[in-house]
């Protein structure tokens, strides 16, 4: 078995690759051939030399938020290095794996429809009213409220390599509308994921496999996301987020916390004034 692992570290991103690619290497399906597309702008990254299991793959490094929007874009763009991997798998750059993982942890079966996703929903326990769907009708990640039980987090996905690459062509296709319509979804790749995945048989793993550093629970993750602020200061001025942008997104959370269907409307009027 082959398990392909999907990286994007492009500008000051690179530099979590290293902590990254040491750590899955050890615990990630120990004995299980991995294969990395590392998708980056460097000239050179650790442990290339030599290495047929690491595939370079160079991508122009994009303003924030289009270097995770188009992340389906860049995949997909790239299908073809995929060949002869049984899985494929997608981390963020700032993972950090501190205990053995094995592959029946976390592989999809068909039970599950051989893909798999990190709940968002084991530790924060919000009712599918709070989850934050894009509630936006003209996106094409609209999820009204009342649909929707599980939330889905964008830092860890993937499946059985033909069923994930369907959901990147997917999921590649709504952003490339939405983009054509101007439109932007509230949590990007993320929104777009949740969309797909919506009423889907999936593999949903809990946050032992995808914890966040700041979170006190659970206990003994085995997969740890650092604070990327600890490596890249002032990571919103890297990323180029402005006021404006930062004061959009305030207002569609503030509007959706309500959940007010209405609200899509009066957010878009509110938007309009900034």
């Amino acid at each position: 078995m082959t398990t392909g692992i999907l990286y994007i570290c492009t500008g000051a991103y690179s530099i979590f690759w290293k902590d990254f690619y040491i750590t899955a290497n050890k615990y990630l399906f120990p004995g299980v051939i991995k294969k990395f597309f590392v998708f980056c702008d460097s000239s050179e990254i650790y442990g290339e030399t030599n290495n047929p299991n690491i595939v370079k793959i160079p991508i122009e490094h994009k303003a924030w938020p289009y270097n995770t929007l188009l992340r389906f874009e860049m995949f997909y763009n790239h299908k073809n290095l995929f060949d002869g991997c049984d899985y494929l798998l997608f981390y963020n750059a700032n993972t950090i794996f501190t205990t053995e993982i094995l592959p029946e942890e976390i592989l999809p079966e068909k039970e599950d429809g051989y893909l798999v996703a990190l709940s968002n929903n084991d530790v924060n326990n919000f009712t599918p009213e709070q989850h934050t769907y894009d509630r936006n009708p003209a996106s094409t990640a609209y999820i009204p409220f009342g649909q929707g039980k599980e939330y889905y987090r964008g830092c860890f996905n993937g499946g059985r390599t033909p069923e994930f690459l369907q959901l990147i062509k997917t999921c590649k296709e709504q952003t490339d509308i939405d983009l054509k319509n101007n439109v932007m979804a509230l949590w990007h790749d993320e929104s777009h994921l949740n969309k797909y995945l919506l009423n889907k048989p999936v593999k949903t793993i809990s946050s032992v496999y995808g914890k966040p550093e700041e979170w006190q629970q659970p206990k003994e993750a085995k997969v740890i996301f650092s604070i990327k602020s600890k490596k890249i200061k002032d990571i919103n001025r890297f990323k180029g987020i402005q006021i404006k942008y930062s004061l959009t997104r305030f207002i569609r959370k503030l509007c959706q916390a309500r959940h007010v269907e209405r609200s899509g409307a009066k957010s878009r009027r509110l938007i309009d004034t900034l």
